[in-house]
């Protein structure tokens, strides 16, 4: 992992990945959060996923809008894992997430944007999500 891969201000303390839903990377995007969150370098932290066939298309002022095929993912933590141990699952709290489909639109400034809200509580490795059926997509 890169600290500074792009240098926009919009991408501070935000993490990405690629391949998103279809290599289902939701698990390795929140464990790369906690640690990025533990280091204490961060008071918070936020991260993007982006499936394969669809685009973050980021202006310079941070307004973005989504194209594609698939939806991006926008996720938000300040409160540090409250297990982080290697060889022991994670365990944390309160991710928020925004999931925005084609044709919708997130302000990386505001961390808003036209989506649905859901969160995570992540415990002893499992991800439990207050959407219907515990989806993570």
């Amino acid at each position: 992992m890169r600290t500074v891969f792009l240098e926009n201000p919009a991408l501070a303390d935000t993490v990405t990945d690629a391949h998103f839903v279809t290599r289902d990377r939701m698990g390795r995007l929140i464990v790369f959060m906690a640690r990025i969150l533990a280091s204490g370098d961060v008071k918070q932290i936020k991260g993007i996923g982006i499936n394969e066939q669809t685009a973050v298309l980021l202006e310079p002022d941070g307004r973005s809008s989504i194209v594609g095929n698939g939806a991006a993912y926008f996720l938000y933590a300040a409160t540090p894992a409250s297990v982080l141990k290697a060889g022991t699952p994670l365990s944390i709290h309160d991710i928020s997430v925004q999931k925005v489909t084609p044709g919708g639109s997130f302000d990386l400034r505001s961390w808003k944007g036209t989506a649905t809200r859901y969160t995570f509580d992540v415990v002893e490795g499992t991800i439990h999500s207050t959407q219907p059926n515990d989806s993570l997509y």
